[in-house]
């Protein structure tokens, strides 16, 4: 509609118009009085071609030339050269459009999928401010239009676009992806843990919020010697080494889904639920391995199921191969 109230244009966009129509007209009568004749046929081609070496033949795109979306921009250079794994991005869907961190293997909390979490989602976008998802969530790196954040970072790099100037912030104190803590809250419900964080005078640095209370007893403070490091992040795979002189909560900011399984020492433990989302494990005084594999028992069910499927397919197709060669 770009043409509207641009008399220049008018003359343009009607002839354009009305040789579209002497064009259809003239489909029309030859769909008439040649419909099941070569002839018809022979008639109906030449117009298509002459249609398109006429009318169409300097018509451009509708939609101004545009950079490659999937190049990669000096900004998101600069986070592939980050490898202190884990951490997360915040791509606040302008630094990282729609589902760009898989592209260029970025962790962003956000994207366009119609698959997410409620449990994420309600953090994320509904009902917890900004600052509490970067804490939850591990955030290091912040895509923002704003020079300035709700949380003390500082910025390390810019670029213009189409929408202004886009900001790249870190964070100075992001939480680490594995922290042990020493206290707790119960929350019988997400909507609950959620209702604690939004207190800007809840610290979950300090105190994690459990689902149910945990069967270990922990310290009055917390411990002189407190050590968590990640050693293995694989998208199925996660492995901690964790040294408490003191029992202990490990707080991951991992997000609780059926099918993961923890170990301690090559143990089988119980995983809890904290902060209505995420993932938390009882760790008693010591030097401890853990590790936590996505193992969903509906994988080794669908297995089953494929081999019985193509056991049968196999059996059926000798049976009636059999019959067939007997019938001759």
């Amino acid at each position: 509609m770009a043409w509207l109230g641009n008399r220049d244009s008018y003359s343009s966009v009607i002839g354009a118009a009305g040789f579209s129509t002497m064009i259809a007209m003239l489909i029309i009568t030859i769909f008439a009085q040649f419909r099941s004749s070569r002839t018809g046929l022979l008639l109906l081609a030449g117009l298509i071609v002459f249609d398109l070496f006429s009318v169409n033949i300097d018509n451009g795109n509708f939609q101004p030339a545009v950079t490659n979306p999937l190049s990669t921009t000096p900004l998101i250079a600069q986070l592939q050269t980050d490898h202190e794994i884990p951490f997360r991005v915040d791509g606040d869907n302008s630094g990282l459009l729609g589902n760009a961190g898989s592209l260029y293997q970025l962790p962003d909390i956000r994207g366009i999928s119609p698959l997410f979490l409620d449990s994420a989602h309600a953090i994320i976008e509904r009902e917890l401010p900004s600052e509490r998802d970067w804490e939850l969530f591990a955030i290091r790196y912040v895509f923002s239009r704003a020079d300035s954040l709700p949380s003390p970072s500082e910025i390390i790099g810019s670029e213009n676009d189409q929408g202004g100037t886009l900001y790249l912030h870190r964070l100075n104190n992001p939480r680490p992806f594995a922290l042990l803590i020493y206290d707790f809250d119960i929350a019988d419900s997400d909507a609950l843990a959620r209702a604690l964080l939004a207190d800007p005078a809840y610290d979950p640095r300090t105190s994690v919020i459990l689902n149910r209370e945990p069967s270990i007893d922990l310290p009055d403070s917390p411990a002189e010697m407190t050590e968590a490091e990640i050693i293995v992040f694989a998208p199925e795979h996660l492995t901690v080494e964790v040294n408490t002189s003191e029992n202990a909560l490990l707080s991951l900011s991992q997000l609780d889904y059926p099918g993961w399984k923890a170990t301690l020492n090559s143990q089988p433990v119980d995983i809890l639920r904290a902060y209505g989302a995420f993932t938390a494990l009882e760790i008693p005084s010591g030097q401890h391995t853990i590790m936590l594999t996505y193992d969903p028992i509906s994988y080794k069910l669908g297995a089953v199921l494929s081999l019985f499927t193509w056991t049968a397919v196999i059996i059926l197709g000798a049976i009636a191969l059999f019959w067939r060669i007997l019938r001759r």
